[in-house]
Order: C-alpha cells, then structure tokens, then sequence
C-alpha cells in the first residue's frame, strides 16, 4: 500500500517580489521540501533568508513566482481569492510572534470570529470556541478581552483561533519570541499536544535549543534549503 501524500511538498519553490530601482530581489531559490502530515518541522536561519515568505506561500498569503507548492495535495498557484481565502478558513492555521488579538472582543469572541466569517451559527461558534480555550487551559479566561491577559495568554487565545476551523496545517512565525522562556515552554507544550492530535506543524524560529526538540530541522539560507 502506497504512503499518504506529504501535508506539504515544495518543488522548485521560488518567490521573487519587485527590488529598489526596478530590479528583482529573490526571496526563494528553488526550494524543495516535504513535510510528512503530523510532522512537526522548525524552519531556521539568519534574518532575511525566506523563512516568512515560505510561511506565507504556504499559507496562500502569497502566491509563488515558479514552482510548485502544494498544502494537503491542493496545488496552490492556480487558486483564485476566494479559493485561498477557502482553504485558510478550513485546512490552515497561523500563529504568529505578535498575537493579533482584536482588543475590543473578549478572548471566546476573538477564537469564534473566523467561524463567524465561515457563515458558522452563533450557538455553534460559542460552544467551539469554548472548547478551544478549554483546550488551551483558558476557560476561565472566555470573557476577559486581551489587555487583561498575560502574553502566554493571548497567544493561547491566537493558537485556539488558530485552529478554530479545523486546521489539518498549523503554520507558528516566531511564536515564542516575545515570550519568557518558561511561558514560551508552555506554548511549545501545547503545540506538541496539537501536533500528537494530527496535526502538521511548520514552525520558523531563532531558537535553535527550540528548534532542536522537533522531529526535524529545516535550515534556509539565501533563500535556499542548506541543510
């Protein structure tokens, strides 16, 4: 019986965006990468070398210059708007280093605020996101808004929003970086919890202790896989 198809594959990957002066600056040089569904990857290396812009390729905030990308077997450049708008709401999740909270809405309204794009009833989305921040040992906080809470909180609240909709592929940048070490720890717990869930995680971080503990290291340079 033949393997499942990788949650992620890249072949040849390039992104280009448009450089000072009318030229072309290369963010990507023909990347290839596979990742495994429920494998957790860390992306690492210097500032500036493609980690972002993979992430958002990935994620179909961007789309890619040459190559192929494709996330749960759907090759991502042919898709429209509302195709890739589709799939962010449904198979992928981001967590990002800032958490992106929205500050007039408590934390049970920030989590059920996608599903409230995705056209999901109001009982629904109250009992889902109630779940999540259980999930996320925050039931006791559903009400609070995100100035009251500590930034081991919000990011909790963003990585139940995250997964809200029922993301297959989680996509973290940095998400421990404006963290203590021991918060960041909690945060790291919790994604392993939601990678032995079934779910694949591609993560870009500095931290290379960090980026140590996941099945595999990925390290980019000048756009390019190193190692």
């Amino acid at each position: 019986m033949s393997s499942p198809a990788p949650a992620i594959e890249c072949v040849g990957l390039e992104k280009t965006y448009a450089g000072p002066g009318g030229g072309q600056v290369a963010a990507l040089r023909g990347v290839d990468l596979a990742v495994a569904r429920g494998e957790a990857v860390a992306i690492t290396g210097p500032s500036g070398c493609g980690k972002t812009t993979l992430l958002n390729v990935l994620g179909a905030l961007d789309r890619p210059t040459a190559g192929v990308a494709r996330v749960l077997g759907q090759d991502l450049a042919p898709l429209d708007t509302r195709a890739r708008a589709l799939l962010r709401r449904t198979a992928v999740g981001f967590v990002f280093q800032q958490f992106h909270l929205i500050p007039t809405l408590t934390a049970e309204e920030n989590v059920a605020l996608p599903l409230r794009y995705a056209g999901v009833a109001p009982a629904e989305r109250r009992r889902r996101a109630t779940d999540l921040l259980a999930r996320v040992g925050l039931a006791a906080r559903a009400d609070h808004h995100p100035t009251s809470l500590s930034g081991g909180e919000q990011q909790r609240v963003a990585l139940a929003r995250a997964l809200a909709g029922g993301a297959q592929v989680l996509l973290a940048d940095e998400p421990t970086g404006n963290l203590d070490r021991a918060t960041a720890g909690e945060i790291v717990a919790l994604l392993r919890e939601v990678v032995a869930g079934g779910v694949t995680l591609v993560l870009v971080t500095h931290d290379l202790d960090l980026a140590g503990t996941f099945d595999r290291q990925v390290k980019l340079r000048d756009g390019r896989v190193e190692a």
